[in-house]
């Protein structure tokens, strides 16, 4: 085979002498798209979500700022067409992660889970959707409940300033586990209670914990289960965007590894309890990927945008939105995007290592051997999603451009994985 390699960008920043990659297939699948989110049936159908720029319908309880594309793939990612959920309605935003369940049937949430003033004191409503045809007909939505009884779903403002109006929430983020048992869990970041740190670029802003909370009755319901982390004092956000994969191979079979947000780095826990407890948060670093490496871009910035706030004058970066799975040879592959200055890449994104990343763990997590930048120097919301496809590819989403620049769209390539 003859591997197409993305452009001039693509490298290979840490290699493992025993995993080779190669990154081909790189195309725009959504015009306009970013930050996308990828999930996959268990006959192999690709669910990818990104935003669009049309504003939502504004046709349910709490909406994202922006609407959503959806597309669909039933031939393993070689094309994609668009999929419609209800006429006249907001698709859910496909943040909650998606899990098939013991009966078979493809189960996901919306990413929203709003207050019910109307309710018991600290229960929170969401919404669901189920196929049970391979995504062919949709059920939905229908409604679930939370209880979160340490949350505060109006204590924090969205990290433009927007207040909680009447209808405050919470997040579901990026993963949604089926149990051994059949329980599912799922993974959550917001404020509780006594959760009153201001975030570093937005005081009307409180950073955040990641939690999990579990149901035992296929998705009706959900309980708060454990907190993974939070401190006041980490990062500019505190901890949010948390994935959560099940280790299912190796050294560390049965193992939940959850990776999180923080703002600046990247932070990861892990439970061997599957969610009950988790082992303290510890700072993840990928090589190659040196958010703290200013050596390396410093005199790109000298002398300029002395005028501009000093946070975003930093040029420190930071590391977003985490994606991860395990592949079926064993392989973790995890996605990310690393801001390179965290702030000022938004004026100039052209710092190489400013851009999308892979990196690959042969031992479930305690060690990442093999990093490859797909994409760099470009903008970019640095925003990933990756699955693997039936043929052992990685099938790797990202975007280029942002909200308010020009040419932006949503892309998807392929990373050969051999080992």
């Amino acid at each position: 085979m003859v591997f197409l390699t993305i452009k001039d960008d693509a490298a290979v920043l840490a290699q493992d002498p025993e995993i080779r990659t190669a990154v081909y297939d790189d195309r725009e699948v959504c015009p306009q798209g970013l930050q996308p989110f990828l999930y996959s049936t268990a006959e192999g159908t690709l669910l990818l979500q990104y935003q669009s720029p049309e504003k939502p319908l504004n046709s349910r309880v709490l909406n994202y700022p922006f609407g959503t594309a959806t597309l669909v793939s039933r031939d393993d990612g070689a094309t994609f067409a668009p999929y419609f959920f209800r006429e006249g309605m907001d698709a859910p935003f496909l943040e909650a992660g998606a899990v098939t369940l013991p009966d078979g049937r493809f189960f996901f949430m919306d990413t929203y889970a709003w207050a019910t003033p109307a309710g018991p004191a600290h229960f929170a409503s969401g919404e669901t959707w189920w196929s049970a045809d391979d995504l062919r007909t949709l059920t939905g939505p229908g409604k679930n409940s939370f209880s979160l009884p340490d949350a505060d779903f109006y204590g924090s403002s969205d990290d433009d300033g927007r207040k909680a109006d009447d209808r405050g929430g919470c997040r579901l983020h990026r993963s949604t586990l089926c149990l051994p048992n059949g329980d599912l869990l799922v993974s959550m970041y917001g404020c509780f209670s006594k959760d009153k740190a201001p975030a570093g670029y937005e005081p009307r802003m409180m950073k955040t914990r990641v939690w999990v909370a579990r149901s035992r009755d296929g998705g009706a319901h959900f309980e708060t289960l454990s907190t993974v982390a939070a401190d006041a004092g980490i990062g500019t956000e505190g901890f949010g965007e948390p994935v959560l994969v099940r280790v299912e191979k190796g050294l560390h079979a049965g193992r939940i590894l959850c990776l999180m947000r923080t703002g600046r780095d990247l932070y990861e826990a892990h439970s061997d309890d599957d969610g009950a407890s988790w082992s303290y948060f510890a700072r993840r670093t990928f090589p190659g990927a040196d958010i703290y490496d200013l050596n390396a871009w410093r005199g790109k910035y000298d002398g300029k945008y002395e005028n501009v706030n000093p946070l975003r004058h930093s040029l420190s970066g930071s590391v977003v939105d985490p994606d991860v799975i395990q592949m079926k040879n064993g392989l973790l592959a995890c996605s990310f995007g690393v801001r390179i200055p965290a702030q000022l890449c938004w004026e100039d994104p052209s710092v190489p290592n400013n851009g999308v990343f892979c990196a690959f763990s042969k031992d479930g997590g305690d060690t990442w051997s093999h990093v490859v930048r797909v994409m760099g120097g470009h903008m970019t919301t640095n925003y990933t999603a990756l699955r693997e496809a039936k043929n052992g590819d990685i099938l790797f989403a990202y975007d280029v451009g942002a909200w308010r620049q020009g040419g932006r769209g949503g892309r998807l390539c392929r990373i050969r994985v051999d080992c």
